[in-house]
């Protein structure tokens, strides 16, 4: 499980290239995910100051032959996410129906990229995000620590992430204001020289200003994952390492079958065989679906 980091930390202080006009005021900490605000950038400086600092221009930064040892190099994605995703909401969360976003490869591959050596004594972090195909913050689409759990009794339909329920004594930390992951990087992943990435991610619901005609005109059913690593500093998680983008992911819907009650019925009317009806006993609640995109 993961833990929140306080609204409160030393973000507030953090400026930003106001040619993005990001700064921690910007978001409400007691509603961590605004969908009221316009598009988000990032923009990468030359000496990375800021936790969050994710869009990069198309030429290119850095070249791949220069020495291993350079800090600044990019996570590697060994093992890059799958190109598909089966809709998921914050109910699924709620009822342990969601699993980790997947790898690809044999079932339960988990994405994996690569972390240095451990060379000093100071904690490394990996940070994760979730952006839009033109690489900004993605609206409609949270990543969470692995077993975060839900606080049933706050569960609602109005996109408020304050249900969200973190382990405090978990390596894994939830930024409610820049909605990312720092996940401290162990020991034993520092010698393995690589890490798996095990995060829930899911939708948002519609609202008056997620809108299909937002969705489709933004490309919101696509996302990808970004990486780099950063330490922890008086507070404040400062970036390392230039960040490293996966591939795009589709959403897509999961074939929705009839409901067992509604085969029940059928049966007083056409008889089926034994196989026909085990067949027919998987069923995916498309409740939430017609929320999707």
């Amino acid at each position: 499980m993961g833990k929140a980091m306080n609204p409160n930390d030393s973000y507030e202080e953090t400026k930003y290239d106001t040619s993005y006009g990001l700064r921690s005021s910007d978001m409400s900490p007691c509603l961590p995910l605004d969908l009221s605000m316009k598009k988000k950038s990032f923009q990468y400086p030359d000496v990375p100051t800021s936790p969050l600092d994710l869009s990069i221009k198309s030429e290119p930064i850095i070249n791949r032959q220069m020495s291993v040892a350079d800090p600044r190099l990019p996570p590697e994605i060994l093992k890059q996410p799958k190109p598909d995703w089966h809709y998921r909401s914050i109910k699924d969360l709620a009822s342990n129906h969601l699993p980790y976003l997947a790898g690809e490869g044999p079932q339960r591959t988990p994405v994996r990229v690569t972390v240095p050596p451990k060379t000093s004594a100071r904690e490394m972090y990996l940070a994760i995000g979730i952006l839009t195909v033109e690489n900004e913050l993605h609206p409609s689409k949270v990543i969470v620590p692995a077993k975060t759990t839900v606080n049933s009794g706050y569960l609602s339909h109005d996109n408020n992430l304050n249900c969200l329920q973190f382990d405090g004594n978990s390596s894994d930390y939830f930024d409610r204001n820049h909605r990312c992951i720092y996940s401290k990087i162990s020991l034993e992943e520092h010698v393995a020289g690589h890490k798996d990435i095990r995060v829930h991610m899911f939708n948002l619901y519609q609202s008056q200003v997620i809108t299909k005609e937002i969705i489709i005109r933004q490309q919101l059913d696509r996302c990808k994952l970004s990486f780099y690593l950063c330490i922890r500093e008086n507070g404040e998680y400062i970036p390392t390492s230039l960040p490293a983008f996966s591939n795009i992911i589709k959403e897509t819907k999961m074939k929705s079958q009839p409901r067992i009650s509604n085969r029940i019925n059928q049966l007083t009317i056409s008889p089926m065989s034994n196989s026909d009806f085990y067949d027919s006993s998987t069923h995916q609640d498309t409740t939430d679906e017609d929320n999707s995109y």
